[in-house]
């Protein structure tokens, strides 16, 4: 997703969009509809807040990348 701005009547408006529909046509996408960002950033900030809540599985996961690094592995 690629932030996007309109500006009607003096307003700007912010949106994201996805910009894989200009670049490889409408079907490539499902996201071919623009989102508005303060709501799209509202429902990122809440699944953030979410899993940094749940301290065991942010710790495994932590711990998975430490081990992954150590070993070289990528991804």
């Amino acid at each position: 997703m690629h932030p996007h701005t309109t500006v009607r009547t003096n307003k700007r408006f912010f949106y994201y969009c996805c910009k894989a529909k200009y670049k490889k046509g409408v079907d490539y996408c499902m996201a071919s509809r623009t989102h508005h960002a303060e709501k799209l950033e509202a429902l990122v900030w809440s699944e953030v807040c979410a899993y940094l809540q749940k301290s065991e599985r942010l710790r495994a996961d932590l711990d998975h990348k430490i081990e992954m690094e150590k070993s070289g592995a990528r991804g």
